[in-house]
């Protein structure tokens, strides 16, 4: 632990490289250049502190992208992608413009230490920090400062010299001497006291220092000055030198200490303990004064210390009591924060740059899936030398687009969710192609609050649909946002049940009145482990959901009146689609195969109506990769193709084949769903060639083919294009959209439509683009060649009687019964027989019979799905051509008239 901390102290950042899983996948790879090179670096690892620091320089230094991203292992910011029905995956221009970057936090750190002072408490420091942080971090790093700052670390506790009560010691005699020393310390901030208070002591110990050393230097040179020359001895008889010769100089003169010396070095300096350690130490004889000063300063120096720590001892216990702490930013906390890999990635990871232009692909495009976003934002066309994003720049992307619903509790508004003007279903080229949409329930609005908007008729608030449903472009949606899960709870449960029960009626009415198939959508997840009374639980609720409701919701007007224009229509959805999570389209062990052919027969059973009702699956699972060479579906072949033969089970599906079964099959599956990854002319031609692998063979690989629907997002196409290959006839740039009606043809000749999740937004910057490219390869033409011209004619007629045909059936029925009417009365009365036969010549009879058949042939012509108004059309001109032809032979049996 302790080197740790003093790694730590050493490098900031240091313990989270040391903590990261790419330090260690670094480390378990080795040095390539070099022969043992896991076994050096672990080496390395364990050495001595300089060692452990080089190696995180080495680490740090091979993985700064050379494209310019950042060293960024992940952190408290880094998604957690959820899969789950109420979590999609989107962009918009609010995401893309809060996606900041090339941020410096210095400058802001720099002016907050400068513009605030302490504060009582971390938790009050990181109430003024965290404002001027926010304005470019995300809260999850917020998150992880807030942890820097109030966390165990104490990083922003500061130590000083309280400022008022550091002035109340100005006048204290005793602390002249520390004045400065306060002074110079007035604005010192340390981590501990401690640190502090050895800071006050080391000034303290080199003012009385000072002091001392100018009393004793004083006092050597008062000594020295003042010793005298040592007498020469007396007890030494005189040599008597010739008067010629003269005496020569004493070599060694010497100086001593007399008592005129200590009253002198006494008087010069006011330190009585000093002079009594001069006086009680001896001092030697000297030839020169320098030497008696070395000598008293060598007297005095353990006097001189003690007397300094006597001093500093009773000046920091007058001190130490206005040494007080507060919380600020302090540089040991400024520096963890800048050290923080979120930001150091975000001031300077060069694979944001251009970061809205390169993102206009995604931009207003939603993915159900974590998987799905991935692979779009993986596959982002790079031009002019870009690089793909960095781990850093990919994770705020996905932090920004991941979307969750948080209050599905609260049950939507829906009403008629179609758009206004909207057209039927047009016909399409083949009967089995389809434009398949997914509508998820959190598309329609939440009720509005009290006050909030104007009553609607029915007497409640509430807002108009955020989304509607263009039903000439999409003909089959199914109702989506229905869960089967565990999660939290100790059985399986359907989830959000009560968002369908509000929008059952609407949302088929809505559909049928259009000619479109209102199908509902349920996830399935963990349905591996489901047992047998978990699936008959579930079975149960989804048949429960799919039965009939009442056609009048009331007999009041307006519920008479919002029935009529689908009052010949069924009163229930269309099909039921199962989106099973975990199957990657082959590799199910015996009992995972037999739970899903379990769910699907048994619903197929328990299905009312199940004459009408269509099953349908869907699947979200890579298509290309490591698993191309894998057929696709082959578990399902006893759902798919109606005949008596079955797997044996998942494993031996390739070796033994389909084997016998002692009952027919039937085709249950009607069509699956595929949800398709970019790049799109990949996991097509994938899909395709994986088919190819498996048991369907010939017509019957045909048939499952024409039943397979791609599931594409309604936008991000305009900008993704074909890419023209060198060896093109035609070289010619590839116009928006290329690479979206390259799919679609594709999808046309090869399965069976295509699909969106969720329904295109009428609203939509591409969907009118995408809308026209559909219709000129999916809807077959109303008129041949010749009679082209007329076609915006019959559009129109169309247009207005396909959407009211019950309107104008009952019209219909109306004009029959009068057509009757008239006829039997005809036979009793004079002047209803002229009103009924001679009336303008041909009679009303005539007229409405003809009126009666043009309108059974626009509801014939207008209606690709009806069956009645054609079959009663020319019932009708067969019986008016007989009556026609019986008049005419009459006319010439009887002869004229006289």
């Amino acid at each position: 632990m302790e080197r740790l901390g003093r790694l730590g102290s050493s490098r900031v950042g240091a313990l989270r490289v040391l903590q990261s899983d790419d330090f260690l996948g670094w480390i378990a790879a080795g040095d390539t250049q070099e022969d043992n090179g896991t076994e050096k670096r672990l080496r390395r690892l364990a050495g001595t502190l300089p060692a452990v620091l080089t190696l995180i320089d080495d680490y740090n230094a091979q993985n700064e992208g050379g494209d310019g991203s950042t060293v960024y292992t992940g952190g408290p910011c880094s998604p957690r992608p959820q899969e789950q029905t109420l979590t999609w995956y989107a962009l918009n221009d609010e995401d893309i413009a809060s996606l900041e970057f090339f941020v410096s936090l210095s400058p802001k750190l720099d002016a907050f230490a400068a513009d605030n002072g302490g504060f009582d408490s971390p938790q009050a420091l990181w109430r003024e920090l965290r404002p001027a942080l926010a304005e470019d971090l995300d809260d999850c790093v917020l998150a992880e400062i807030e942890e820097l700052v109030t966390g165990p670390e104490t990083l922003p506790l500061a130590f000083l010299l309280q400022p008022e009560a550091t002035a109340a010691l100005q006048g204290v005699p005793d602390l002249s001497t520390a004045q400065p020393v306060l002074a110079e310390l007035a604005t010192a901030r340390t981590a501990t006291r401690a640190e502090l208070v050895n800071r006050i002591r080391a000034g303290l110990q080199t003012a009385e220092e000072a002091l001392v050393a100018e009393e004793v230097a004083a006092a050597a040179d008062t000594l020295a000055a003042a010793s005298e020359p040592v007498p020469p001895p007396t007890d030494t008889a005189l040599i008597e030198l010739d008067d010629e010769e003269e005496a020569a100089p004493d070599p060694t003169p010497t100086i001593t200490v007399t008592e005129a010396t200590d009253d002198a070095v006494e008087s010069a300096i006011d330190n009585p303990e000093l002079s009594d350690a001069i006086k009680s130490t001896p001092i030697a004889d000297a030839t020169v004064p320098e030497l008696m000063r070395a000598q008293v300063r060598s007297a005095l120096e353990e006097t001189a210390a003690r007397q300094v720590a006597r001093a500093v001892d009773a000046q920091v216990a007058l001190i130490e009591p206005v040494v007080t702490s507060e919380w600020t930013l302090t540089p040991a906390l400024r520096d963890e924060i800048l050290a923080l890999p979120y930001v150091r990635a975000a001031v300077a990871d060069a694979t944001a740059q251009d970061l809205p232009d390169r993102l206009q692909t995604l931009n207003g495009v939603a993915y159900p899936s974590y998987r799905l976003f991935e692979e779009a934002l993986a596959n982002i066309p790079l031009i002019d030398g870009q690089v793909p994003f960095s781990q850093f720049v990919t994770e705020r992307i996905i932090q920004k687009a991941q979307k969750n619903i948080t209050d599905p509790e609260i049950t939507r508004v829906f009403g008629d969710l179609a758009v206004p003007d909207c057209n039927c279903v047009p016909e399409r080229r083949e009967e089995d192609l389809q434009v398949y949409g997914f509508y998820p329930f959190w598309f329609a609005p939440t009720p509005v609050r009290a006050g909030t908007a104007e009553t609607a008729e029915d007497g409640e608030n509430a807002e108009p649909a955020s989304t509607l449903i263009d039903f000439s472009l999409t003909g089959q949606v199914a109702f989506y946002g229905l869960e089967f899960s565990d999660a939290g709870s100790t059985r399986v449960t359907l989830r959000n049940r009560e968002q369908w029960r509000a929008a059952k009626r609407s949302f088929v009415n809505s559909a049928h009145r259009f000619r479109a198939r209102a199908d509902l959508a349920f996830d399935l997840r963990d349905w591996t482990r489901w047992d047998d009374a978990t699936i008959e639980d579930v079975i149960d609720d989804i048949a429960t959901e799919m039965a009939p409701f009442e056609r009048f919701e009331s007999f009041e007007l307006r519920h008479i009146r919002e029935a009529v224009p689908t009052l010949f229509d069924p009163v229930q959805p269309d099909g039921v689609t199962l989106i099973f999570h975990g199957y990657e389209g082959n590799g199910l062990g015996q009992d995972e195969m037999k739970t899903l052919v379990s769910i699907v027969q048994d619903l197929y059973e328990a299905l009312p109506n199940r004459d009408r009702l269509r099953i349908n699956v869907a699947f979200d699972f890579p298509l290309v990769g490591e698993s191309l060479d894998e057929p696709l579906f082959d578990e399902l072949y006893e759902l798919l193709i109606p005949s008596p033969l079955v797997l044996a089970d998942g494993a031996a599906a390739q070796a033994d084949g389909p084997q016998d079964l002692d009952r027919e099959t039937t085709k249950i599956i009607d069509k699956i769903l595929l949800f398709l990854e970019r790049p799109t002319t990949d996991a097509k031609k994938g899909l395709r060639y994986r088919m190819e692998q498996g048991l369907f063979q010939g017509e019957v690989r045909a048939s499952v083919l024409r039943s397979i629907i791609p599931v594409l997002p309604p936008g991000g196409h305009e900008f993704v294009l074909t890419a023209v290959k060198p060896n093109a006839v035609n070289q010619t740039p590839a116009a928006p959209f290329s690479q979206f009606e390259d799919d679609v043809v594709y999808f046309k000749d090869n399965f069976s439509g295509v699909g969106f999740w969720p329904v295109p937004d009428p609203a939509g910057t591409e969907t009118a683009s995408i809308a026209a490219i559909i219709a000129n390869h999916f809807n077959a033409p109303r008129l041949p060649p010749l009679l082209a011209s007329f076609e915006a004619t019959v559009s129109d007629v169309c247009d207005f009687s396909c959407p009211n045909r019950a309107a104008i059936t009952l019209a219909a029925m109306a004009l029959f019964a009068i057509i009757v009417l008239l006829t039997w009365r005809s036979f009793y009365s004079g002047i209803v027989d002229r009103i009924a036969f001679r009336f303008m010549t041909i009679g009303l009879v005539w007229i409405g019979n003809l009126v009666l058949v043009g309108t059974l042939l626009v509801l014939s012509f207008c209606d690709p799905r009806s069956v009645w108004p054609g079959i009663l059309m020319w019932v009708l001109i067969a019986l008016l051509g007989s009556i026609m032809i019986y008049n005419f032979v009459q006319r010439i049996k009887n002869g004229p008239m006289p």
